[in-house]
């Protein structure tokens, strides 16, 4: 099998998103400007003229160069022409290179001793009509509920809707450094049409916001924000109704991006959303005593 590594320089980004649009799993997290924001200087394994590709994104610690999962980015793994057999001789030829990786396999991945990790869809070819007979009672109520406000739904700046959820929710993920959040808002404002950004206002005021990537087969949520939860507790489900609305009957897929947190599961669930899991990868080959320090 003809599996070779491919330096970023030597990477040809016309035929690489070539084989990520054609993919039946190709997803944004894969192509080369999504990649190339978050994860500057990506290597890559190629299979043949491109019919397989698998990313590469590292790091190095200690003098060690290891595989890590870069933020903002859920799934990656092995993208085109892919089966259980093609995907284990990619993650072998990985594993000669890196001797540790904590890793997310996309959701063709087949691999049964990893662990799999929630992820929810919605088609949204369907009539609107027909979306919404998937909605549970409880999501049903919070809109009945937001029927007696006089709200709208309209585009908003990204730039200004990651702000907010960062200042809103920046303390509670210590984790993540507002560098981060910088590459996001770089990301949608150099590639506006991957970008998508909608908030619900009742008056003047925003109540709720949301910002996703958009892809021809997807979108994305990246930040869904309330912006006053003890007043308007329904704002969130009335914002992603209306995303729902806005796109039924086209050829494309709601993801909710998760999630393995139970409340925010029967959020994205009240919507009709499925489960479509991925799988988290990882492997430790370090010497001692490094490897006692990455159990």
């Amino acid at each position: 099998m003809d599996i070779r590594f491919v330096p970023y320089s030597a990477i040809d980004p016309a035929r690489w998103n070539q084989c990520i649009r054609t993919s039946l799993n190709g997803l944004i997290y894969g192509r080369a400007e999504y990649l190339n924001t978050f994860c500057p200087q990506w290597d890559a394994l190629i299979m043949g003229d491109y019919e397989a590709v698998m990313p590469l994104t590292s790091g190095k610690k200690w003098g060690i160069r290891y595989l890590y999962q870069p933020p903002f980015t859920q799934q990656l793994g092995v993208f085109g022409r892919s089966d259980a057999h093609i995907q284990q001789a990619f993650l072998q030829e990985a594993r000669k290179r890196f001797r540790f990786a904590e890793i997310h396999l996309n959701f063709i991945h087949q691999d049964a001793t990893t662990t799999r990790k929630h992820n929810q869809i919605i088609d949204l070819h369907k009539p609107y009509p027909e979306l919404r007979k998937n909605y549970s009672d409880y999501t049903l109520r919070k809109l009945k509920q937001a029927g007696a406000a006089t709200t709208s739904y309209r585009e908003i700046s990204a730039a200004q809707n990651i702000l907010a959820y960062q200042q809103l929710f920046g303390l509670q993920t210590p984790h993540v450094p507002s560098s981060v959040y910088d590459r996001l808002n770089c990301f949608c404002l150099q590639y506006p049409e991957l970008c998508l950004s909608r908030g619900l206002f009742l008056q003047d005021s925003l109540i709720a916001s949301v910002t996703a990537r958009r892809d021809e087969r997807r979108i994305y949520l990246i930040t869904l924000t309330a912006h006053d939860r003890k007043h308007y507790p329904w704002a969130n489900h009335q914002l992603i109704d209306q995303l729902i609305l806005e796109h039924a009957q086209q050829a494309l897929v709601l993801d909710f991006e998760g999630s393995d947190l139970e409340g925010v599961f029967a959020f994205n669930a009240g919507f009709g959303a499925v489960n479509q899991p991925y799988l988290f990868c990882k492997w430790n080959d370090l010497p001692w005593p490094a490897r006692l320090l990455k159990k």
